[in-house]
């Protein structure tokens, strides 16, 4: 029985709110691009303006552009970014979590970033970076 539920929440997500795990991820992906476009561009206040409500709930304006711009100034433009995982959270509404391992002009970081999908669109609800690099700079 324990085998058939997270197949049943599946199909659950698909029924009840037309769920696409594929669609999300493929949706959320194109987000992280966006994004890495802006930051590389220093659209910082961009980036905030485009984000969830939540994200702006969590962080000022200020904070987030701060950081940032910490992350644009110290690890420099994205040379290249690879996927490091995912997962999609259908509860009410479908969030996409992304991991990617990316190259910094200047250091490398981790990045998660996390994306309500609201229609056919992924909204920014949180972002984090892990970098040695970022913080010894």
């Amino acid at each position: 029985m324990k085998s058939f539920l997270p197949v049943s929440l599946l199909l659950a997500c698909f029924a009840l709110i037309g769920c696409n795990p594929v669609k999300a991820k493929a949706s959320a992906e194109a987000a992280v691009k966006e994004f890495h476009e802006q930051l590389n561009k220093g659209d910082f206040k961009g980036i905030y303006a485009a984000a969830h409500a939540d994200l702006k709930q969590a962080s000022t304006e200020k904070d987030f552009v701060a950081l940032l711009d910490a992350v644009h100034r110290k690890l420099g433009l994205v040379q290249s970014s690879e996927p490091n995982g995912w997962q999609v959270n259908a509860t009410g509404h479908v969030n996409v979590v992304l991991a990617y391992q990316t190259k910094f002009a200047e250091g490398d970081g981790v990045e998660t970033f996390t994306y309500q999908i609201e229609g056919e669109k992924a909204v920014l609800v949180g972002y984090n970076i892990a970098s040695n690099a970022l913080i010894t700079k």
